[in-house]
């Protein structure tokens, strides 16, 4: 069997992730004709390490090594191999890509294009770091975040440096990062040249699933919003080399 055009290399989030709960997440999200490449997380099942390391640069290499034992199996094409990730696997992806000419593409769901800094600010502001509820009103979050400068790990020069095509998804009321400062960094990107595709799901929280609200309080059904999974199986295959 060979298997037909991109194929992804899963990056996990910020928790301590399985493989076996991140083929559940994206297989629900593409086509079988497209193989995904899952392990256990640094320190997570049957992986060795600590978990869960801020290391970024650690991280990043692990996904390197990640792509390269994928591109010696005889069934993919080591030449549309890439990745594939969610929240924090956002901005470990672009670090990886940037180290290894092997990564061929990125699929990046609600990514941070901004630092950790501000990621961390907007989640205060929103309440989702704790899990509580706001008094801050949508408008006053956007003042605040509008004047928040970058601090921590920043992807704005890797960004401006990737050459591969990107998919960025994104929820419109997710309440972990800022999706509305991150399109002021990747729009520019894009008008500049990049090939990044940005679609934003207007009733989706963090993990695109429906939401009323976003907020972490509501709690969600696992459902995922409409048409994710099309937009995401609609982009590989356009791009498939």
């Amino acid at each position: 069997l060979k298997y037909v055009g991109l194929n992804p290399v899963i990056v996990h989030g910020s928790g301590p992730e399985t493989r076996d709960r991140a083929s559940s997440y994206y297989g629900r999200l593409l086509d079988p004709r497209y193989a995904i490449f899952a392990f256990d997380k640094r320190g997570v099942g049957a992986s060795e390490g600590n978990c869960c390391p801020l290391d970024f640069d650690l991280l990043a290499d692990d996904i390197v090594a990640a792509v390269d034992a994928v591109r010696e199996h005889d069934e993919v094409d080591d030449d549309a191999v890439g990745l594939m990730g969610l929240s924090q696997g956002g901005w470990i992806a672009p670090l990886a890509a940037d180290r290894s000419d092997a990564v061929s593409f990125a699929v990046i769901l609600s990514g941070p294009a901004v630092s950790i800094g501000e990621e961390a600010e907007y989640s205060q502001l929103t309440g989702d770091d704790a899990c509580v509820r706001s008094p801050n009103s949508p408008e006053q979050i956007s003042k605040r975040m509008r004047e928040e400068e970058p601090s921590g790990f920043d992807p704005r020069p890797i960004l401006a440096r990737l050459e591969i095509p990107i998919l960025w998804l994104y929820g419109a009321l997710d309440k972990s990062q800022p999706v509305e400062k991150d399109l002021t960094v990747l729009e520019p990107l894009k008008g500049d040249g990049k090939d990044f595709t940005i679609v934003v799901f207007p009733k989706a929280n963090h993990r695109l699933q429906v939401t009323k609200t976003g907020s972490c309080i509501e709690g969600t059904g696992g459902e995922l919003v409409e048409g994710v999974a099309e937009t995401i199986n609609r982009w590989l295959e356009e791009h498939a080399a």
